[in-house]
């Protein structure tokens, strides 16, 4: 069996060996360096969730939600260096010049690179589809879980003394209970919230005697106070975790629609794209022509990477349509030239 794979692997022809090592190389070096630059501005903010408690596990979860999101770009902008690089390298090698003479064209010549990015648009549309769910998946259920068996009291009497919220709890070592509680929150509308005491359960927190006040601004200039008192209140986790977003590291879950579907496909074939715009620099045939239309993919690609518009799709697809008939006439005339 491992005779007749060494081989198959005898049988690959010359090209292919040469510009698939090239591209591998390129795309690996290149990948691995920008997705260690982004980890490594990451990791600074992640400082402030370890502030809030999390642990290794949540941390590697979060992180792979960091690198799904990265990948798909990285690829893409790696595929346009890889394949320039090696498509330069060959022209200044006049090795394309080489394989003609031997009756290989162009088209034929740079067909591993096509393919070897269509490998790579596939492992865009995993990483999309099929991995992204699954992280984020399993930080979700890691941080429900952690919400079930959270203490409440010490953990928000330490996080959240900010400039717009502002909450004191006194409580003893190794007590569920608190006294003179007080909330101030003045992000939209000034309100607070006082208490005598407060009793953590299992499934929440019992208030007793609580009163809140919550003053909003008019339209007219004038202000609407409003007040109101009970004898005690009992708020179960899932509530205090809502009057509380910061209180916990939250990942919303991925729920793709029909058109953001569609979004995310187009934008996983851009390693396609970008493979085809780094062989035709690489070539310099028109230089000046193929980069305008590069500027004009890399603007559409960009905004797609911070926000999945329908109307960006479609100038997107535009991309694709403008790339192929250049491909095509680009090779034909460096074909053109060599002979």
């Amino acid at each position: 069996m491992i005779t007749q794979k060494v081989k198959k692997i005898k049988k690959m022809p010359i090209y292919w060996k040469i510009l698939s090592k090239k591209f591998l190389i390129n795309i690996l070096f290149f990948t691995v360096f920008f997705v260690a630059l982004t980890i490594f501005f990451k990791v600074s903010r992640l400082t402030k969730y370890f502030v809030s408690g999390i642990d290794l596990k949540e941390l590697f979860l979060l992180l792979g939600i960091f690198l799904y999101r990265c990948f798909p770009f990285a690829f893409s902008i790696t595929c346009l260096i890889s394949a320039y690089i090696g498509v330069s390298s060959l022209k200044k090698n006049n090795e394309i010049k080489a394989f003609s003479s031997l009756g290989l064209s162009p088209q034929k010549l740079f067909s591993p690179l096509i393919i070897l990015s269509i490998f790579l648009t596939i492992c865009n549309l995993s990483i999309s589809f099929v991995l992204s769910p699954y992280i984020n998946k399993k930080l979700n259920s890691a941080l429900d879980e952690k919400k079930q068996h959270m203490e409440l009291l010490p953990s928000f009497s330490r996080r959240f003394n900010r400039d717009n919220l502002f909450l004191n709890i006194d409580t003893e070592k190794g007590s569920n209970k608190g006294s003179n509680f007080l909330l101030i929150n003045t992000k939209k509308a000034l309100s607070w919230m006082i208490a005598d005491y407060i009793v953590e359960e299992k499934d929440g927190v019992y208030f007793s005697h609580p009163s809140t006040f919550v003053i909003a601004s008019e339209k007219d200039g004038n202000d609407t106070i409003m007040y109101s008192h009970n004898d005690s209140i009992f708020f179960p986790k899932s509530a205090i975790f809502s009057l509380f977003p910061k209180s916990i590291l939250r990942i919303d879950p991925i729920d793709y629609s029909g058109t953001e579907k569609f979004s995310i496909i187009v934008y996983s074939l851009h390693p396609i794209l970008f493979t085809l715009y780094g062989i035709l620099l690489g070539l310099g045939i028109w230089p000046l022509l193929s980069a305008v239309f590069l500027l004009y993919t890399f603007v559409t690609f960009t905004i797609t990477t911070v926000l999945l518009w329908p109307t960006i799709t479609y100038l997107s697809l535009l991309s694709f349509a403008l790339i192929i008939p250049l491909y095509f006439f680009n090779l034909r005339a460096y074909k053109r030239g060599i002979r």
